[in-house]
């Protein structure tokens, strides 16, 4: 039970795997056992009282999971904006060409990683955007080191705007007064766009 939890924490140690949110979601059958099991070791060891301890802690850790998921069935719009990464791979894999610079905003890249291979991707190098939402200057810099290429795609998907500005749109600002948008194909919460920086 414990294994897959440690080969994933190793995994991201290695800068292979992200440990967060959807892409560990595998584990929690694992963490639930254990819990349920400590729940149970609780109840044996304090005997005479040990249900009304096992029932209090089992109210304690399904009372924020069932008042979330109430507050989700009442106003599904909480729970964020979907992502529809896979059509706009797809529309990138199809309007690539080669040499061709393909630049990730820096939280895009999982999800690349992961619908590259299934749109023929895979191979395509790519460089990821800094994440440096203190220093503004830093994503200035990082993209003005792209000036001088023709065709370089942009990809975008769970953009940031947690700090008032919408990094996406900041990007694109920065990008529209280095050179000129040729394409651009959007979705809901993915995006990709082409700009020519020579």
């Amino acid at each position: 039970l414990t294994l897959p939890i440690l080969l994933t924490l190793f995994a991201s140690g290695l800068h292979k795997y992200p440990f967060q949110g959807r892409l560990i979601l595998f584990l929690v059958p694992a963490l639930m056992i254990f819990i349920g099991a400590g729940v149970d070791r609780i109840i044996t060891v304090a005997r005479p009282t040990g249900r009304i301890v096992g029932v209090s802690l089992c109210v304690l850790l399904l009372l924020v999971p069932v008042q979330k998921a109430v507050s989700i069935l009442l106003n599904p719009d909480i729970i964020g904006q979907f992502e529809e990464v896979r059509p706009v791979m797809t529309y990138l894999s199809e309007h690539y060409q080669k040499g061709d610079k393909l630049y990730l905003y820096h939280s895009s890249e999982a999800q690349f990683i992961y619908y590259a291979k299934r749109v023929g991707l895979e191979k395509v190098p790519y460089q990821r955007a800094v994440n440096s939402k203190n220093d503004w200057d830093n994503y200035i810099t990082e993209l003005k080191g792209l000036q001088g290429a023709a065709r370089v795609w942009i990809l975008f998907s769970h953009v940031h705007d947690k700090s008032g500005v919408d990094e996406e749109k900041f990007f694109l600002f920065v990008l529209n007064r280095m050179g000129r948008q040729v394409d651009s194909f959007t979705r809901k919460g993915a995006s990709v766009y082409l700009y020519d920086l020579h």
